[in-house]
């Protein structure tokens, strides 16, 4: 039986638990999904090369300085960005060409894609935040009041998980633009920051790591002002991301490595990760999930197996793609490696402007 906080709206015998499932397709407007990677690369590539001056600048992370000169290697970063692209174009997804150099135990190759795509969604984050996360943020949250009415806490309704595939960044800023005077979210390796958050703080996992960069960022130069991560001048940038794709010394290493793949931490025999089974809602008691621009890769299938499998109250799916042709097939994915069950589960596919919101999601809200 599980325990839940002594607040009064949580004195109830059962807690619909709601699980969304985020894939690809739920930051598309902004970052550019697996068919379109290589060719996106590229442009990044020649951006680089046409905007990487040689002033020198320097960066700061948590107020340690690295500078960067103005004797930059702009065939080198084109070479590099063309061989990984090849390569790339010749898998089914980044994941699987990450896959194989892990197996052949090519640690330059594997580093190398993981600078290129962290180096890659920092560009792509500059487009700004999804609409639909504001959304989601604005009509999930609300700010509960003390006694003499001072804003206090974010009420967060715990019922609601949320499970990621992606590496961007943009629910995390999405929640920072919604409530612009908190602190962050999220700490570096994803956990909660949960001393904002009235309950017990948002229940949400980042599967494949986080490319963002851990601490405090400022990028500073000659001739222009200091700037932050994401909005940095298109030279600041163009310096920026050709250190992080050419870092021959590991400096930046430690950020880079945040971008991480499902088989590279989960076991394939022993899932007993406590991510999922140290909160007041876990994901043992979802009854309703929300599968949004995923589309259940074979590369993931061991993890969505086992994840779907702890869902033992699951009652009912709903399928979000970008429109209901792709929800239907999002929902033939799913059928597809979905454990086999005696259990009648009510698969929904449904088409929404912004990211959909169950009743069973706002009955804590409004019930």
């Amino acid at each position: 039986m599980l325990d839940y906080p002594t607040d009064s709206r949580h004195k109830i015998s059962k807690i619909m638990s709601v699980t969304y499932y985020l894939g690809a397709g739920a930051s598309a407007k902004k970052i550019p999904c697996v068919v379109d990677l290589s060719k996106e690369i590229r442009k990044i590539g020649n951006f680089i090369i046409e905007n990487a001056n040689t002033e020198d600048c320097a960066y700061y992370i948590n107020k340690e300085k690295y500078n960067i000169y103005s004797n930059k290697d702009l065939i080198l970063i084109r070479k590099k960005i063309d061989e990984f692209c090849i390569e790339l174009e010749g898998q089914l997804s980044i994941d699987t060409l990450a896959r194989i150099y892990w197996i052949q135990n090519d640690t330059y190759k594997l580093n190398l894609l993981k600078s290129i795509l962290f180096a890659s969604i920092i560009y792509w984050e500059r487009r700004g935040i999804d609409d639909r996360y504001l959304n989601f943020w604005a009509t999930i949250t609300s700010l509960s009041t003390t006694l003499d009415n001072v804003r206090s806490f974010i009420d967060y309704p715990g019922n609601i998980n949320i499970i990621s595939w992606n590496y961007d960044c943009q629910l995390e800023r999405a929640f920072k633009q919604v409530f612009p005077n908190t602190n962050p979210i999220f700490n570096d390796t994803g956990d909660n920051e949960k001393q904002i958050f009235k309950h017990n703080g948002v229940n949400f996992k980042k599967l494949n790591g986080s490319a963002q960069l851990s601490g405090s960022f400022l990028i500073d130069s000659k001739n222009t002002s200091a700037k932050g991560l994401y909005n940095m001048t298109d030279s600041q940038i163009a310096n920026f991301l050709y250190e992080i794709i050419t870092d021959e010394t590991g400096k930046l290493r430690s950020h880079t490595e945040n971008v991480k793949f499902c088989w590279e931490h989960y076991s394939s025999t022993n899932y007993e990760d406590t991510a999922f089974k140290d909160k007041y809602y876990k994901i043992d008691s979802t009854e309703t999930l929300v599968v949004i621009g995923y589309t259940f890769p074979s590369i993931n299938h061991s993890l969505d197996y086992r994840l779907l499998k702890i869902m033992t109250n699951l009652k009912k799916v709903y399928f979000q793609g970008k429109d209901r042709t792709d929800a239907e097939k999002i929902k033939d994915y799913f059928q597809a490696v979905f454990p086999d069950t005696d259990k009648k589960i009510n698969l929904i596919a449904i088409d929404s402007t912004g990211f959909f919101i169950p009743p069973e999601a706002t009955s804590e809200i409004w019930g």
